[in-house]
């Protein structure tokens, strides 16, 4: 082989390597691209999910706050049974959420997103649990003592929608810290 030959073949072995170097910057910044896209929609949705998580728990909470107060006076109200008193307020509601998004989210490509980020939408699925216990030990509570008008009973009520208050405060807290956040930096 002569020297021209071996420099043609050195030549176009760095201009193979070249194309090849520069296909796969222009993949790796597709890709980034595509990831950037992603991440954006996925936050959005969780943001809008979120959103109407909140409204619907901000009414919610007023009720159960009027709820609270309104079984505060009548505690000492023997004539008024538990159910008579849930019948004449309109009944027990609870905030129904969702978390479509998050859920899809987490179950692809977490990767992705910042750890505050999934810190905090995880804290949010966790209250979001503790909430529906809370709510179910209040509805069986209430059923246990539908036919009561002791005001020990109401107290109980009381003290479990003290805590159903407490949690949604708490989830109410968490979606004002998701909706508050800075937006990632874009790189």
């Amino acid at each position: 082989m002569n020297k021209h030959a071996l420099l043609s073949f050195v030549r176009e072995m760095i201009i193979v390597i070249m194309g090849i170097l520069i296909a796969l910057s222009i993949n790796t910044w597709n890709e980034h691209r595509k990831d950037r896209a992603y991440i954006n929609t996925a936050l959005n949705a969780i943001e809008k999910e979120i959103q109407f998580n909140q409204t619907n728990l901000r009414d919610i909470l007023k009720r159960h706050e009027l709820t609270r107060d309104s079984i505060q006076a009548h505690l000492q109200d023997d004539s008024t049974s538990v159910e008579q008193f849930f019948h004449h307020i309109g009944g027990f509601q609870v905030a129904f959420t969702q978390d479509v998004a998050f859920r899809y989210f987490v179950s692809n490509r977490t990767n992705l997103i910042d750890f505050e980020v999934i810190s905090l939408l995880s804290k949010i699925e966790s209250m979001d649990h503790v909430l529906a216990k809370k709510v179910d030990k209040f509805i069986n509570l209430l059923y246990d003592h539908m036919e009561s008008t002791k005001a020990q009973d109401k107290r109980k009520l009381l003290v479990y929608l003290n805590e159903i208050i407490e949690s949604e405060n708490g989830l109410m807290a968490l979606y004002n810290a998701f909706l508050s956040r800075k937006p990632p930096p874009h790189n």
